[in-house]
């Protein structure tokens, strides 16, 4: 039989918050509001590890593997959302070259947000029907070409088995390199959870695999493993910042974090050829 929650029992659960006035968007899908409500974990998540610019201004990261996971839409599905998100106000995007998009959270004028949202659907509501009467001939008749010209057209998937050729072989490995490089990462951001405490899905909303494609991340999961700090089993525990920028990257690396257990941080020669010609253009190593 199932337990009864007692006040107690409550005090320890965890929960995602969802402000009450978002609901008054009348328009806004589910997608929209998980996103924001991932967004305000995310915020409070850097407000507590300290990430502030010279503003003092709270921003975070959004992972777009783990909002695939946590939502099961698409990419592209979400990319648009946050678009959306951005447009409206309730969100702001700082990107500059090189580096991982900043998100903020705005103070919300909820008039303002509704009355964008309102004027942006109308208008695309016009703009679609307006395109499909004008689209109506051009499919008709492309629909007679495409089915004339259906069997040439036909891919390997369409056939069930890959052809033995230079494109599918390139396609084919890119999907295996993918595949190998998300282990890692997964296994990554598995260590981090264990180490600092915090969700799995909360650790992969604030680092995204693009963070680390200067770093190895094999010898960085070796490194954090030899380390007692890095995997979190000292009294002073790790924050999920200690894993993240690239300085600390770079510490981790390096053998910064000592071992209080008598393991010994990998050695020179036990690193990959990536990760031992970093160091040396850093200085770090001879």
């Amino acid at each position: 039989m199932a337990k009864r929650l007692t006040t107690k029992d409550m005090e320890k659960k965890e929960f995602y918050q969802m402000p009450k006035w978002i609901y008054g968007i009348k328009g806004l899908k589910s997608l929209h509001r998980e996103i924001y409500m991932l967004a305000l974990n995310n915020y409070n998540l850097s407000r507590n590890n300290g990430w502030m610019n010279e503003k003092s201004e709270v921003y975070f990261k959004l992972s777009y593997a783990a909002l695939v996971d946590f939502t099961g839409a698409r990419r592209e599905t979400i990319n648009k959302a946050i678009g959306l998100l951005v447009e409206i106000g309730l969100l702001e995007a700082e990107k500059k070259n090189g580096t991982a998009t900043k998100y903020f959270i705005t103070e919300p004028e909820i008039d303002e947000i509704k009355e964008k949202y309102q004027s942006k659907t109308s208008t695309e509501n016009s703009t679609a029907t307006s395109t499909k009467n004008s689209t109506s001939t051009e499919n008709s008749t492309s629909t007679k070409n495409s089915t004339a010209t259906s069997t040439e057209n036909r891919t390997d998937d369409q056939y069930g088995k890959p052809y033995p050729n230079k494109n599918n072989t390139n396609r084919l490995n890119k999907i295996n390199i993918s595949t190998n490089q998300n282990s890692d990462f997964e296994k990554y951001c598995e260590l981090i959870s264990k180490a600092t405490g915090e969700p799995q899905v909360r650790v992969q909303m604030c680092i995204s695999p693009s963070d680390l494609k200067n770093h190895s991340i094999p010898a960085l999961i070796d490194a954090i493993r030899s380390s007692s700090f890095l995997r979190g089993e000292t009294a002073n525990k790790p924050t999920v910042k200690h894993f993240i920028t690239g300085k600390q990257l770079n510490k981790i690396l390096g053998g910064f974090y000592g071992d209080e257990t008598g393991t010994k941080s990998p050695t020179v020669g036990e690193l990959d050829s990536k990760t031992r010609k970093m160091l040396k253009e850093m200085g770090m190593i001879a």
